[in-house]
């Protein structure tokens, strides 16, 4: 960033997380909503470089900061930890299920937020875009229609998931094995809500992809 301001570079775009202000103070996250205090390394590392980010944009630099949710689609170079779990629930014919849910965002969306959000002279700016949200049981589901096979779901209450990552939590202390399922993931797979996506689809200029192409288009990939 620093770089790039040293150059006059107009505008500055920053991918960060929905992570970095998780979770969220009100019924939906907002682009505004506060830096949090995470502790996964990972959302760690989105909160400090939002810090950083927010600081250029209050001395009126023209960085664009992004705030995808949990990004879902087809062509991923490295078949990350999205697809890999899925697929891991697909073999298993078995889908972790609670009471909640997340915002599923397509990664072409992403993709083409980020080259509208090129256009310069707009100063500082933030853009969240979560995606649609959808619960569990739906997603669960539509899984299972697209798929035409039934798959089982495991019904574990929030307050539970939330239990388990606590105990992780202190297995990571006593014995600095990394747990399955941190206190912070159960909360973000319990605990997310909706998001205020409505600056970056007047900018995209037509609505989401829907969870059902996502999904259709995801699994077509995959297969």
């Amino acid at each position: 960033l620093d770089a790039a301001r040293a150059e006059g570079v107009d505008p500055v775009v920053h991918v960060s997380s929905y992570l970095a202000m998780f979770p969220a103070r009100a019924s939906v996250q907002r682009a505004d909503d506060p830096v949090t205090e995470p502790k996964s390394a990972y959302a760690k590392t989105k909160a400090e470089a939002e810090r950083i980010a927010r600081r250029h944009q209050d001395t009126g630099a023209p960085v664009v900061i992004v705030y995808p949710g949990a990004i879902h689609g087809p062509h991923d170079p490295t078949f990350s930890a999205t697809p890999a779990y899925l697929a891991d629930a697909i073999r298993k014919d078995e889908l972790l299920v609670n009471e909640g849910g997340r915002p599923y965002v397509d990664v072409r969306d992403i993709a083409q937020l980020i080259e509208k959000a090129l256009e310069p002279g707009l100063g500082p700016r933030r853009l969240m875009l979560g995606g649609p949200f959808v619960r569990d049981e739906e997603f669960l589901q539509l899984l299972c229609e697209l798929l035409q096979h039934p798959v089982k779901a495991r019904r574990v209450p929030g307050w539970l998931l939330r239990a388990i990552g606590r105990v992780g939590d202190l297995r990571r202390v006593l014995t600095g094995r990394e747990p399955q399922l941190t206190y912070e993931a159960a909360c973000v797979i319990t605990r997310s809500v909706p998001c205020d996506d409505a600056a970056a689809i007047a900018l995209l200029g037509r609505p989401l992809t829907d969870i059902r192409t996502l999904l259709h288009d995801l699994l077509l990939w995959m297969y």
